[in-house]
């Protein structure tokens, strides 16, 4: 790698250590529209397809609203979509709805800029949701105000 291509990946890291780092999000991750992978948290892994069907649903929720949001094969009930940002609440397992949640999320925002999507779990430690999507929503704007 060229000392160009370090600087960019730990620019983006540090978006990530800075969403982390807030004890506000237990993990994150940074995707640009194409999908492609800008930076994430050690073990937040999404399955095939949970990037493409979240990016979707900022302009078509119904999918997300109707059966879910999920990341790493957890689900999370959609609450709140919008063009711009994606809540979504874990609920927890029954015997007809078996749903692990081995990272212990207590729910998934998502927000999209101009070029990027934000996804990042928010842990159940009794942060509230608004003082998460706080963080998230100043990452985002700040990525706005640069072009991205």
């Amino acid at each position: 790698m060229s000392s160009t291509t370090d600087s960019y990946t730990t620019t983006w890291d540090s978006y990530i250590a800075s969403l982390v780092g807030s004890g506000k999000i237990a993990m994150a991750a940074i995707y640009g529209h194409d999908g492609g992978l800008w930076a994430k948290s050690e073990g937040l892994n999404l399955a095939a397809g949970e990037f493409e069907k979240i990016s979707g649903g900022f302009q078509d929720p119904t999918d997300l609203r109707m059966s879910g949001t999920y990341i790493g094969g957890t689900k999370f009930m959609t609450n709140q979509t919008d063009k711009s940002f994606i809540f979504a609440k874990y609920k927890s397992p029954s015997e007809e709805n078996p749903n692990p949640n081995p990272n212990n999320f207590d729910c998934v925002m998502c927000a999209k800029t101009t070029h990027a999507i934000i996804i990042a779990c928010v842990p159940d430690n009794g942060t509230q949701a608004g003082e998460a999507r706080a963080v998230i929503q100043n990452i985002a704007d700040h990525l706005i105000g640069l072009g991205y």
